[in-house]
């Protein structure tokens, strides 16, 4: 990727998620989208953006139906103690969006 095309992907993610986003935040949404339908779970967002169990919860407050709307929470099918997030339609149509897919 140019350095062109990565502050282009940085001005839409601004655009996106607002002035006060951290890149932390930026990559916890393109994991979760990269997850698919079957969603991620909170360790293995954390693991991924190197973030604190705490932060990633916050994470997900900010990115879900108390903030954006971009992803949901569920429980995980296979094990219900766990919660797993997913992006939501408007998630996907701004992940589209950025990426041009």
């Amino acid at each position: 990727m140019s350095v062109q095309q990565s502050a282009l992907l940085v001005r839409a993610l601004i655009d996106l998620l607002g002035p006060d986003a951290t890149l932390r935040q930026a990559l916890a949404l393109l994991v979760i989208a990269q997850s698919g339908e079957a969603g991620t779970d909170q360790t293995a967002l954390a693991t991924k953006t190197d973030g604190s169990p705490a932060a990633i919860s916050r994470y997900l407050k900010w990115l879900g139906p108390i903030g954006l709307g971009l992803i949901e929470t569920f429980l995980d099918p296979a094990d219900g103690r766990l919660r797993l997030s997913r992006l939501t339609k408007a998630g996907r149509a701004a992940i589209a969006k950025l990426t041009g897919v």
